[in-house]
């Protein structure tokens, strides 16, 4: 898996492709439906009486407007940008992240009363977001508030429920740059995505790390893409699992694992503790052997065995 020509692909290349093709890229009619659902949320939130939920405008947010989602996705991020005088409180102050999110959550259940008292639809109050789940797709739409102050844009933090800063356009024309220095990088992309939702808890991190760390890694060194698959597996796996594990360029050191957005400088996985980085370290080895059989048979030209073999490694129960 290394030392080859970027020109001319492997067969191991050519396998991880026929899974991402086949089982992890969404369909375009379930991303059309998603995205029309929240269409439909967000104009009905615009037109409610309630004047502070003007939306200004919606922003790309979440990775299936990056196009690096999932099939069998289950959640759509929109991040809706609303008026901060129309925040502010009587007092003048600015209003909360929190008291933000749970007055919109209280707004929306209002204009669909309805479908929520028929069990079709739900709103909740979430610490960076308002979630809309319709239990009979198991879609669920995350309505993320925002603000520009001084020319900046603010979002709820997840965890804190702080406003923080944050740049989608920014974090979108980082992964258009990767695309451009390699084609393959959305394939890596949801490869990896789909190996960590298949391990669960075995495998704690967040979509959006790996995404960054992919953005990262092609950005610094374009490489063919079972290397870049691999090395993501082989970086993590070779670290000692009771010392500090750093990913990314940033080189700074934050908690026992630390994954630095270069656009916001927020530390993605500030919520992992030490039990976390061991499990991650002892996958990424297990996955590192099973990606050498993967290859062995692609070789070898079992396609059928190789195709079975990575389809468990990078989806698992997932068809």
């Amino acid at each position: 898996m290394a030392g080859r020509h970027a020109a001319v692909e492997s067969a191991l290349s050519a396998v991880l492709r026929d899974v991402d093709e086949a089982y992890l890229r969404p369909r375009s009619k379930a991303v059309r439906e998603a995205k029309d659902r929240a269409e439909r949320v967000i104009h009905e939130l615009d037109q409610g009486k309630a004047w502070m939920y003007r939306v200004l405008r919606v922003h790309d947010h979440g990775s299936l407007s990056r196009g690096t989602a999932l099939r069998h996705f289950n959640d759509l991020d929109r991040l809706i940008e609303l008026d901060p005088v129309a925040l502010q409180t009587r007092r003048g102050q600015f209003r909360t992240a929190r008291d933000t999110i749970r007055r919109m959550a209280h707004h929306i259940t209002l204009r669909r009363a309805g479908l929520v008292t028929m069990g079709s639809l739900k709103v909740r109050a979430q610490d960076h977001s308002v979630g809309i789940e319709y239990p009979g797709s198991g879609l669920r739409i995350d309505l993320v508030p925002a603000v520009t102050i001084k020319g900046a844009l603010y979002i709820p933090e997840q965890g804190t429920g702080d406003w923080i800063l944050t740049d989608p356009a920014a974090t979108a024309a980082r992964l258009r740059q990767a695309k451009r220095a390699a084609p393959h990088a959305g394939v890596a992309i949801r490869l990896l995505k789909g190996w960590s939702r298949a391990r669960g808890r075995n495998a704690p991190i967040s979509s959006f790390a790996v995404e960054t760390w992919v953005v990262d890694e092609v950005l610094n060194r374009p490489r063919p893409l079972d290397e870049l698959v691999a090395t993501f597996f082989h970086e993590i796996g070779a670290s000692n699992a009771s010392r500090r594990l750093t990913l990314g360029s940033s080189g700074v050191v934050q908690g026992a694992v630390t994954l630095v957005e270069p656009v916001s400088g927020n530390n993605l996985t500030q919520d992992l503790r030490r039990y976390h980085r061991t499990a991650l370290v002892r996958s990424c080895r297990r996955a590192l052997n099973k990606l050498v059989g993967v290859e062995r048979h692609a070789n070898a030209r079992r396609h059928s065995l190789s195709l079975s073999a990575a389809r468990r490694l990078f989806v698992g129960q997932w068809t």
